[in-house]
């Protein structure tokens, strides 16, 4: 049985010793030339694809568009399909519920207006008579500079508080 096997093993390193001989002559050949070869390099790979084709908006797409007021739509200026430009008016907000809010603040600022004039008259009436006390005086300047407060440029700025009525959503 030791023989046996020690034939075998013979004949594998023979056979193995043979394939290597064989091998490397069979696989060169003598025109090393037919395979296309390239160095390799660092570089920046682009890809790049031409095409030629129209562009066509897509029917239903949706465009989201905003005001900086909300409220109901009063008027739609434009329909699905039309081409608009930038500035032109898309929509008119109702803006009945504004135009009462301005009204109502510029109602306010009448009052307080009224309010500090009649605060300086009462103020200058008591100063030129002399049954008042100072205390009674200096009470009624106080009241004035308050009413006067509440009616002063730096406390009513219409422009900012005020949104500018009628103006409906642009592009």
């Amino acid at each position: 049985m030791r023989r046996f096997l020690l034939f075998d093993a013979v004949a594998a390193v023979g056979a193995v010793l043979v394939g290597y001989a064989v091998m490397p002559s069979a696989a060169r050949t003598d025109d090393d030339s037919a395979l296309p070869t390239m160095r390799a390099r660092r570089a920046t790979l682009t890809d790049s694809t031409v095409a030629i084709g129209v562009v066509k908006p897509q029917v239903g797409a949706e465009v989201k568009v905003g005001s900086q007021l909300s409220g109901v739509v009063a008027k739609l200026n434009v329909n699905v399909g039309d081409k608009v430009a930038k500035g032109d008016v898309l929509a008119a907000l109702d803006d009945a519920q504004w135009r009462a809010r301005v009204a109502s603040l510029e109602a306010e600022l009448a009052a307080g207006v009224a309010e500090a004039s009649y605060a300086r008259s009462d103020v200058s009436r008591m100063e030129r008579v002399a049954s008042f006390s100072v205390s009674q005086v200096d009470d009624r300047r106080r009241n004035l500079e308050v009413r006067a407060a509440t009616v002063s440029p730096s406390y009513v700025d219409t422009d900012a508080t005020v949104p500018e009525i009628g103006a409906g959503m642009r592009v």
